[in-house]
């Protein structure tokens, strides 16, 4: 892709910008495109894939409870009650 001067004007006329040097502009765009070319062509095939990863075993996802956690929890905030964190009412 090459960026010339009816593109910069598109470019200046979708964005709302004012360019005052076009040809440092035009310079800079084409480098920076350039630049991002450069990695499009160098684009490698990656050394693994994911299918040669054993998948993470399933659990069961049972919810537990354990009261010694919860109070020593609880313990280290200002404000709790009956087991729940008690905050600031944020929304009227």
């Amino acid at each position: 892709m090459f960026v010339d001067s009816a593109l910069l004007k598109k470019l200046e006329k979708s964005s709302s910008i004012s360019v005052n040097d076009e040809k440092k502009t035009l310079q800079e765009l084409n480098s920076i495109i350039s630049f991002i070319d450069s990695f499009q062509n160098s684009y490698k095939e990656p050394l693994s894939s994911s299918s040669c990863i054993k998948p993470t075993p399933f659990r069961e996802d049972d919810p537990q409870s354990n009261s010694e956690i919860i109070k020593n929890i609880l313990n280290q905030t200002k404000n709790s009650e009956n087991g729940f964190f008690i905050v600031p009412k944020i929304i009227e």
